[in-house]
């Protein structure tokens, strides 16, 4: 699995945590998976045409793991294109691709508003993805950074943006494809986590 640096797709314009809709759609708005987790397979829209494919339940236990007690991590947002023609890669022959991207940070919110902190936490994610799916030829990870004002402690930062891609023949090859992309990530943030506990007790962090 190829992953980069996706400096052609960071955000321009400063994103809010947490946020209350979406411009473009006011029916997309900001939901607390922290504290309420059995939101996450029913707000998602964009996700849940696509549920009956492994490659959704994996991203919903993802995005569970993530925002658990447990967990360093906090998401802020996700977006999923579905299933559609590959007409813009020509990188890759096969027909059909899925992509979207998922938003995550620190949960100790400070820590993303120091350049220091922030470059740690995404090469510690730009290390883990290397280390998972690296014979998967049709999945890729572009990771961006988006600016982001996190209203609880009134100070601006960063938050990181993992771009998803997936692709396959047909729907069932794209999905399993997508399916190994979504476990890596899953992997890779429980490292990233548990990095970050470990960093945070030694003082290192």
């Amino acid at each position: 699995m190829e992953i980069y640096r996706a400096v052609e797709l960071d955000f321009q314009n400063t994103r809010s945590h947490p946020w209350k809709e979406a411009e473009h759609d006011p029916a997309c708005r900001y939901h607390d998976f922290r504290n309420h987790p059995e939101l996450i397979e029913a707000s998602l829209e964009d996700f849940s045409p696509w549920s009956r494919y492994p490659a959704i339940t994996t991203f919903y236990e993802m995005l569970r793991e993530i925002n658990s007690p447990t967990s360093r991590l906090e998401t802020n947002d996700c977006a999923f294109s579905g299933i559609t023609r590959n007409t813009k890669n020509p990188r890759f022959s096969q027909t059909k691709e899925a992509k979207g991207r998922l938003m995550v940070f620190f949960r100790r919110l400070a820590l993303n508003c120091y350049d220091d902190s922030f470059e740690w936490l995404m090469g510690r994610f730009c290390h883990y993805l290397n280390e998972t799916e690296q014979n998967l030829a049709l999945g890729v990870v572009g990771i961006s950074i988006a600016p982001t004002s996190f209203k609880k402690i009134k100070r601006n930062g960063k938050s990181l943006i993992l771009h998803f891609w997936a692709w396959g023949d047909d729907d069932d090859g794209v999905m399993k494809n997508l399916n190994r992309v979504f476990k890596a990530i899953q992997e890779a943030s429980g490292s990233v986590s548990q990095e970050i506990s470990d960093s945070l007790a030694s003082g290192s962090l």
